[in-house]
């Protein structure tokens, strides 16, 4: 099997407290909010004729060119709030910006964005849901987060003063 370099993909992230963190929360939230099934993904690159749906690509799926973008951020991972995205959209250029305002950014003129956002707009149509995690269920989800990332914190300390008392003691 041949590796493709994606020179658009992220470099691993080091091993650092704020990163455990960060993966910690994410997993957690996974438990309410589940990432998509593999036929979802498949709904997505079909719906979306393996084109981005900001600035219409062409994506490859089999050199995992695409990224199955959040057009909110914030939101949930349900399928209606998943877009496809070739990587330099998603990554580089949209990040946290409003999806419509960067949708016409990307468009030369106002048809082509019109067009597009017709598209994605039938899309989030077609699988709408509330989209949210409950109230309750955020609570009490960012809760147990606060209550792992204060142990993470804690035993990050504990060690960090164990490792400076040995180093004193070399």
């Amino acid at each position: 099997m041949e590796i493709i370099d994606n020179p658009y993909k992220k470099p691993m992230a080091k091993n650092t407290p704020s990163y455990a963190n960060n993966i910690i929360r994410r997993t957690l939230k996974t438990i309410l909010d589940r990432e998509l099934t593999e036929k979802e993904k498949t709904d997505i690159w079909t719906y979306f004729d393996s084109r981005c749906c900001y600035c219409d690509r062409q994506l490859d799926r089999k050199k995992r060119e695409g990224d199955m973008d959040h057009l909110e951020a914030n939101r949930c991972n349900h399928i209606s709030n998943r877009v496809l995205s070739c990587s330099p959209c998603n990554a580089h250029e949209k990040r946290e910006y409003p999806w419509v305002k960067f949708l016409r950014q990307q468009s030369s003129d106002d048809s082509i964005f019109q067009a597009r956002k017709t598209r994605i707009d039938q899309w989030v149509a077609k699988h709408q849901i509330a989209g949210n995690i409950s109230k309750q269920h955020n609570l009490q989800l960012e809760q147990e987060m606060e209550l792992v990332t204060q142990t993470l914190n804690e035993a990050v300390a504990r060690l960090r003063n164990l490792r400076a008392h040995a180093d004193t003691n070399d």
